[in-house]
């Protein structure tokens, strides 16, 4: 039995398979192995969801982030030990101790802002003052001592995002474009903002057992300053092939990026050895990242030796990507 017809008899006997929303792609050594779409784009409107389909990929814009950081850092533009305000003068608030490297392992010690429980409302009520993103950032608590421990923010990958822009004098997305886009025929990827027109994107939606909801935006969306990105399975992996060909980071920067620079502590039920790279979780013989937001889940992993990615992004929130990879490996490593 061929590789394809493993991987269909797999994914139809997942257990799951009804609530599948969104699109799968399989590649490996740069051939594409499998490629599909499930459900709708839009349930409401009754359009279907197609590989080519643009989907928000929430926290997997950490991969850009800490790419363009390398890249940086490689040219000498910044310092991983650094702290933030040396690009940023008003950083100069956050702990003395902090470092660049702290925000791209996630042991900086500073809150998520997705954890501040009023977050939505304070967006809102920032826009309307014309207040900066930057500032509620700088404002946020600190969780726990720098270096300390490992703990998952955001907040730390949006501070590195400000970093980028000021070294750079652009816009992240802008600077995004023309490091990695533009060069790798990245078409279908860019800042994600909800209140403009993206032709081709699917809507968030929340379903289960055929009952579908049209979901929020999500909770930052308010906010002026970088945006999460969108992207479509065809896009990432293009991304994931130049990645592992060197056509993102040298050899140097790749190592920096995949190195494990700390345990994860067996967060969100990841299995025990799993570590933080930047940007990305390393695993014994793979690495990968995912992301998660209202109406929307993206995944993505990667085996260097095989030469294999693998792509999912969904807009139904209620779609588990770890639990349906799982079911599919086997398919794989045959």
């Amino acid at each position: 039995m061929e590789v394809t017809e493993r991987l269909e008899d797999a994914i139809g006997g997942y257990a799951g398979r009804a609530d599948l929303c969104g699109a799968l792609r399989i590649s490996k050594g740069g051939a594409v192995l499998f490629e599909s779409a499930y459900g709708r784009a839009n349930e409401q409107l009754c359009v279907d969801n197609r590989p080519t389909t643009r989907f928000h990929i929430a926290s997997a814009t950490k991969m850009f982030i800490a790419a363009a950081v390398v890249r940086l850092v490689r040219e000498g533009k910044i310092s991983l030990q650094a702290h933030p305000s040396s690009y940023i003068p008003v950083l100069s608030a956050l702990d003395p101790r902090i470092s660049v490297q702290h925000l791209l392992t996630h042991m900086s010690g500073l809150g998520d802002v997705y954890d501040q429980p009023s977050l939505q409302i304070d967006m809102i009520r920032l826009a309307q003052r014309k207040g900066r993103l930057l500032d509620y950032l700088t404002g946020l608590p600190q969780a726990f001592e720098p270096g300390a421990r490992w703990g998952y923010s955001s907040t730390g990958y949006l501070l590195l995002a400000y970093i980028v822009e000021q070294v750079v004098s652009l816009p992240f997305n802008v600077v995004a474009s023309r490091m990695f886009l533009q060069p790798l025929g990245m078409d279908n990827t860019g800042a994600d903002d909800p209140f403009q027109v993206n032709r081709g994107r699917a809507t968030g939606q929340n379903g289960r057992r055929g009952v579908w909801r049209t979901t929020p935006n999500d909770r930052l969306a308010e906010a002026d300053g970088p945006r999460e990105f969108y992207s479509t399975v065809g896009d990432l992996d293009r991304w994931g092939t130049a990645m592992l060909d060197g056509r993102v980071l040298d050899a140097e920067g790749l190592a920096m990026t995949f190195k494990p620079h700390a345990d994860v502590g067996g967060w969100a039920d990841f299995s025990p050895g799993t570590c933080y790279g930047f940007g990305w979780f390393i695993g014994s013989d793979h690495r990968f990242i995912s992301g998660m937001t209202a109406g929307f889940r993206s995944a993505m992993w990667q085996f260097p030796a095989e030469r294999l990615n693998v792509v999912m992004l969904w807009n139904n929130e209620c779609v588990d990507s770890r639990s349906l990879f799982a079911a599919i490996r086997p398919s794989l490593m045959c």
